[in-house]
């Protein structure tokens, strides 16, 4: 996508590309017995594939899904945030709000502050796995921002590279 993509048009294409990973995540899941799969996104349309695919899966192989919004999501997406496991915000209030509308238990929504409001302490790779109760040589792949044709070339050749150098990416 260019920089100036439309909002229509980047919802068609993370659409897509979100119901092909889902798909392959399912696959994977049901067949090889896969780890644990826990997705995390800010746009509603990213989820909305792992939903659905979610619910043909049996309840232990399901990935966990966390939906991170930085303001009240629309009451359109009531049915993506009811579903994910957990909702990220970054204030207080915010949390209250979408417990109310939403009507989530406090459990389910996560009051994170970004910072400066929220000091970030590095960690050892092994202490902070530790602490997430994550294994060690558990493969965890990550990126956010704004898909554009100028990060592309270099989140897929990334990508390319760590599916030749580890096992079941």
């Amino acid at each position: 996508l260019d920089h100036d993509a439309s909002v229509r048009t980047f919802r068609l294409w993370a659409g897509a590309a979100g119901a092909l990973v889902a798909a392959r995540s399912a696959v994977r899941a049901v067949t090889l017995q896969a780890p644990a799969l826990i997705v995390h996104a800010r746009a509603p349309v990213l989820l909305a594939p792992f939903i659905a695919l979610g619910r043909v899966l049996p309840r232990t192989r399901r990935p966990l899904l966390v939906f991170e919004t930085h303001v009240l999501p629309k009451r359109s997406n009531a049915w993506v945030v009811r579903a994910a496991n957990l909702v990220v915000v970054n204030s207080e209030r915010l949390a209250s709000d979408v417990e109310e509308r939403f009507a989530l238990p406090t459990h389910r929504v996560l009051h994170a502050p970004l910072p400066p409001f929220n000091p970030v302490r590095p960690h050892s790779k092994h202490a902070a796995r530790t602490v997430l109760g994550i294994e060690d040589d558990a493969v965890i792949a990550c990126y956010t921002g704004k898909m554009t044709r100028d990060h592309n070339a270099f989140l897929l050749e990334t990508a390319a590279e760590a599916a030749r150098r580890v096992d079941r990416f």
